[in-house]
């Protein structure tokens, strides 16, 4: 789905509304079947709020860490409007 994503945004220029119609789409296929699902649905909910989704899958896949560090300024800002705990990397090294 990263992958998906990445080409769906980058190459085909697609905004995230329609990118998130589409995964919902084949989301509800009967015949497909996710790995870590609820991380998944977790994520595109991240996505749907304004988060990258590569950033949003490695929050969710980073749950049973005590902290999640970046160096993207974007994703701590992103982070905390949703009330999440993402901490700049380069706050902590100084």
């Amino acid at each position: 789905m990263l992958e998906t994503e990445w080409v769906l945004r980058g190459v085909y220029k697609l905004q995230p509304n329609a990118i998130l119609r589409g995964f919902s789409h084949i989301l509800g296929l009967p015949n497909i079947v996710l790995e870590q699902e609820q991380q998944i649905i977790q994520a595109l909910i991240f996505y749907r709020e304004g988060m990258d989704f590569a950033d949003a899958l490695h929050f969710v896949s980073s749950q049973t860490i005590e902290k999640f560090y970046t160096f993207d300024r974007n994703f701590v800002k992103t982070g905390q409007h949703l009330g999440l705990v993402i901490e700049r990397l380069e706050q902590v090294l100084v």
